[in-house]
């Protein structure tokens, strides 16, 4: 029987672990969908702001446990993590209302440090604020400056920015054009670093954590199915995902370095994917691929292994 479970992602952005969670929630979302039997209607529930940064699993599952089917979803932002939370019910046993979390995993990400909008008239993102301490800040890159290129590449949107950052790793200094009061700037920006925190909840009830394993089913965070196969591979990795759902579609394959090795979209998805990704020739390793359709998103590890 294949089995479910849940596990939150935390994006820090900065080093300093032991501050985030005393930072300003900037923005907060729980999502639950829930049926009083299987053979029921899905209803959908949605908590933001305030009522999401309230929200209590174990106060939700008190009222609510006896539902046959629950799956909630959540995302919490501060300025240095994001947090991507997920539950299932099929892994809860009914009896403890208690959770804790456990670091499974931590990797360094190459950072700026900037928050954008697009900017009007001219192709580019507009600063709206720098992260304390980070690249951006410690270079001197300030709210209205609009950045343009960097390395070349035009940044058309705060995504386009990521993108291109993730091309690169930490300590390496990157050429950004930036337009400051009209005038247009060179500046050199030595990336610093985020970090991406995997954690698991356990059971923790009576002083004993009882930990879930570390995956997640894909149906249970993306509107659709998602297959990849072989996984490991030695080369070429077969991705397949339908869904009967609308709405923007991407896909998108890195590195642990944060380097793009596959990227495609749809700004209409079709209702079908299915692709060959080709690793071949690439270091045998870790590779992530992330899928965002719906405003839901899901990330899947590829072990790409030596050809023997």
């Amino acid at each position: 029987m294949k089995s479910k479970y849940f596990y939150t992602l935390i994006l820090l952005i900065v080093a300093q672990l032991s501050t985030a969670q005393s930072e300003k929630i900037h923005s907060a979302r729980i999502s639950i969908t829930s049926k009083a039997t299987l053979n029921s209607q899905t209803i959908y529930q949605r908590l933001l702001g305030e009522e999401a940064k309230a929200f209590d699993l174990g106060d939700y599952l008190r009222k609510h446990g006896n539902l046959a089917d629950i799956k909630i979803r959540g995302t919490i932002v501060r300025d240095t993590e994001v947090v991507r939370l997920s539950f299932n019910k099929e892994d809860w046993d009914g009896q403890c209302y208690d959770f804790c979390e456990k670091t499974t995993d931590v990797k360094k990400l190459p950072l700026m440090g900037v928050a954008t909008i697009p900017a009007v008239d001219i192709p580019g993102v507009e600063v709206q604020r720098t992260i304390n301490g980070s690249a951006a800040a410690e270079t001197g890159i300030l709210p209205g400056d609009i950045i343009t290129n960097i390395e070349g590449e035009t940044v058309y949107s705060g995504c386009d920015l990521h993108t291109t950052i993730n091309a690169y790793e930490a300590g390496d200094a990157l050429d950004v054009d930036i337009i400051r009061n009209g005038r247009a700037e060179l500046l050199s920006v030595v990336l610093g670093y985020k970090i991406q925190k995997n954690t698991v909840w356990t059971a923790c009830c009576d002083g004993v954590a009882t930990e879930l394993p570390a995956t997640i089913d894909t149906e249970d965070l993306l509107p659709g199915e998602l297959e990849v196969f072989p996984n490991p591979t030695t080369g070429i990795a077969q991705v397949k995902y339908s869904s009967e759902l609308d709405g923007s579609f991407s896909l998108r394959l890195t590195d642990v370095a944060g380097r793009m090795i596959y990227n495609t979209s749809e700004e209409a998805f079709s209702g079908y994917f299915d692709e060959a990704i080709d690793l071949t020739g690439k270091a045998a390793g870790i590779y992530f691929l992330q899928i965002v359709h719906g405003g839901e998103s899901r990330t899947e590890k590829v072990i790409l292994q030596s050809a023997k």
